[in-house]
């Protein structure tokens, strides 16, 4: 039951431990025991270490959980021949796989029941074999209701159907059925209903306590694999459908497709009601959840998995509370609560979820990472060896090999661009539309020359919204810097691929540049209080100076221009519904507007085509020659 899902390692950010500490979120069905959740400290350094110690730790929370056997050498308790022998029952804790396994064993068993009445299998004569001579045999696990009768004497319970009185059975069941599906617990029927989910879990060698805190989810599970079975066999006997249809095609089980057909199925039947970018938005964040989980099969997906996925975005620092609970939940509300809607899950994971939150002061914190650079800082910057000095200087990775170290920074702080959106620029993302130099922001899917809807499509270069795609002027100084200059010499060396092919590339294709910018930034340049992403909160505020200045002058930005240059979500707020007509600002008025943006007081690196002489790849390879020609 504990899964790697359920599971976390992290260093606390505070600096008060060195070690690894444990995270573990307790499945639902261990809760009741355990709690919901779990933190400690491994005591260890060292992460391989760490995660060793944490399975221990789990497996001592969780080694009470575990029915004991008898002491070693004990005899079991002598039964009397006259008694008929009672099949052992192991207590059971109800996990979503096992009342899964359930569910699909109580549908074969309606169908072959109702198959072997139709095909004239007859149950005459074994009600003596089933008393014995004693009588009735006591039920198997000692909770079922007295109520219920035992099968021999013709009051079988539902997935037991014998054909005479199909009808009647299917008449009677069939409205208590529905009632505990659409009611749980409060349901008059319920009762009744649990009783023959217990008895029916006996028969397979399972005792299910009536305590158990998944007994209302088996439940209710089992009532629709009942209900879908009944409907099978009566479509069968009224003629509405074939035997194979009927009897070897029973219904797949809510739940056996993958995530990504859940999505497939939402943009395909719900998303309609929805603007268009707002529908790309809900998919690109869904599709986020898809790759956090590899695409698992829908009826795996609990409530666990929704909150540590935010959780985990949330206490990583990746999504802000507002984001990830204003955001990306009510995405994945929509395409489950549709999924459920059509029968395609049965339950809906996100029902009941508690939304992550942080204190104060990791949210004081986890704000001041992202705090915009200072004029001095940025100076400081383009003084260091990260713009004056050798790659080997810098270090071995390949953030500083290539162009990237020179110019993502850049494009960061003069273009607004967040890291993933500057690190997968490709060489066919630069142009020249109408006389102005341009940079196209857009998100693309793996090519397949089959897209069977079955899986996620891989996500070659990713946007945050479906506002980030766009096409934006090159900022002045860029082009003052030698932008052109560099698009033409990797053009002349590939008309296609990436425009920095030397940073690695997975999932996030900015992560190698960010942890190693970063690094520098706080480790040989003392910068603590800063990060890569602060650059485009430096943009911001001169963004907001240049507004500022504007304004004084008469000269006021227009409305929505300031949300097209920066790929905002929305420009309703400043334009109205206007701003959802027409094709937006031109690109040279656009230019007009970016190049307000001065920062005053920066003294920039060397232009690129100088740079790359002293320091870039270009610089080391004349190097090394000239040294092979003197040596």
């Amino acid at each position: 039951m504990v899964a790697d899902s359920m599971l976390s390692l992290y260093r606390r950010t505070d600096g008060k431990s060195p070690y690894w500490w444990l995270k573990f979120v307790v499945p639902e069905s261990l809760q009741a025991q355990l709690g919901t959740l779990k933190r400690v400290s491994t005591g260890q350094t060292d992460k391989t270490l760490a995660r060793q110690a944490a399975l221990l730790k789990v497996a001592e929370w969780c080694a009470p959980l575990l029915a004991s056997g008898p002491p070693t050498g004990a005899q079991p308790e002598r039964q009397s021949e006259d008694e008929p022998l009672e099949p052992a029952l192991r207590t059971v804790v109800l996990s979503h796989e096992l009342i899964e396994e359930l569910c699909r064993a109580r549908r074969e068993a309606t169908m072959w029941s109702a198959e072997d009445d139709l095909n004239g299998v007859s149950f005459d004569g074994l009600e003596h074999e089933i008393k014995g001579e004693t009588g009735n045999a006591s039920s198997a696990d000692g909770f079922a209701s007295e109520k219920h009768e035992d099968a021999a004497r013709g009051d079988l319970p539902p997935g037991v159907v014998k054909n005479a009185t199909f009808s009647d059975h299917f008449i009677e069941w069939a409205p208590r059925l529905r009632s505990v599906i659409e009611r749980g617990r409060n349901s008059t029927e319920f009762d009744d209903v649990a009783d023959e989910a217990v008895e029916f879990a006996a028969v397979l060698g399972y005792h299910v306590r009536t305590d158990d805190p998944a007994l209302v989810a088996f439940v209710r599970s089992l009532a629709i694999a009942d209900l879908r079975a009944y409907k099978a066999v009566k479509a069968v006997r009224e003629g509405e459908s074939s035997e194979a249809d009927g009897f070897a095609a029973v219904a797949p089980a809510a739940g056996s497709h993958r995530l990504s057909y859940l999505l497939l199925q939402w943009r395909a039947n719900r998303s309609r009601h929805l603007r268009p970018e707002t529908a790309e938005l809900y998919a690109s964040r869904f599709r986020v959840f898809i790759e956090y989980l590899h695409d698992i099969p829908s009826r795996i997906v609990t409530r666990t998995h929704v909150t540590r996925f935010l959780e985990e975005k949330v206490y990583s620092g990746e999504l802000t509370e507002k984001t990830a609970n204003g955001g990306y939940l009510p995405a994945l509300r929509s395409v489950f609560g549709y999924a459920r809607s059509v029968e395609l899950i049965d339950q809906n994971p996100t029902e009941g979820i508690s939304k992550p939150k942080l204190s104060k002061a990791e949210r004081d914190q986890q704000q001041n990472r992202r705090l915009p650079f200072s004029t001095a800082q940025l100076n400081v910057l383009f003084a260091s060896a990260w713009y004056a000095a050798a790659a080997h200087d810098v270090g071995h990775s390949a953030a500083a090999v290539g162009h990237a170290r020179y110019w993502v920074p850049l494009l960061q702080l003069f273009q607004n661009l967040r890291p993933e959106e500057a690190c997968q620029l490709e060489v066919t993302d630069v142009a020249v539309i109408d006389g102005v130099q341009a940079l196209r922001v857009e998100e693309v899917l793996e090519p397949v020359d089959r897209d069977d809807g079955h899986r996620p499509l891989k996500r070659l270069k990713s946007v945050k919204s479906a506002a980030s795609q766009r096409w934006l002027p090159v900022h002045q100084t860029l082009l003052d810097l030698d932008w052109v200059e560099f698009v033409s010499a990797r053009q002349a060396q590939s008309e296609k691929g990436w425009l920095f092919p030397e940073l690695p590339r997975g999932k996030n294709n900015s992560d190698a540049f960010g942890k190693r910018f970063n690094d520098f930034l706080h480790k040989r340049l003392q910068l603590a209080d800063v990060v890569q992403y602060g650059l485009r909160h430096t943009w911001e505020d001169e963004r907001r100076r240049a507004q500022a200045h504007a304004a004084s002058t008469g000269g006021a930005w227009p409305p929505g221009m300031y949300f097209a240059i920066a790929g905002r979500a929305t420009t309703e707020d400043e334009e109205g519904s206007a701003a959802h007509y027409g094709q937006g600002y031109d690109l040279e008025d656009m230019k007009f507007f970016l190049d307000q943006l001065q920062f005053k007081g920066v003294i920039w690196p060397a232009r690129w085509s100088e740079w790359v002489k002293l320091y870039g790849p270009l610089g080391r390879d004349a190097r090394v020659r000239r040294t092979a020609a003197t040596g």
